[in-house]
């Protein structure tokens, strides 16, 4: 337990006034705007499936 708090002390006596890598990748905005885009229709989705109802796949539950 001494060696956790020893540690911990360490990690308390860092120098923490630096403050330059608040970004260090130099991102302004990582973020975009969500664009909708279109999709294939339920039916062409479906048209395969083996098991379907009411538009959705059917699958075995998992025991």
């Amino acid at each position: 337990m001494s060696e956790i708090i020893g540690f911990a002390d360490t990690i308390n006596s860092a120098n923490s006034d630096v403050t330059d890598f608040d970004n260090i990748n130099n991102l302004s905005n990582a973020f975009r705007e969500d664009t909708v885009l279109s999709s294939y229709d339920q039916e062409e989705i479906l048209k395969n499936a083996p098991n379907q109802e009411d538009g959705y796949f059917l699958v075995k539950k998992r025991a």
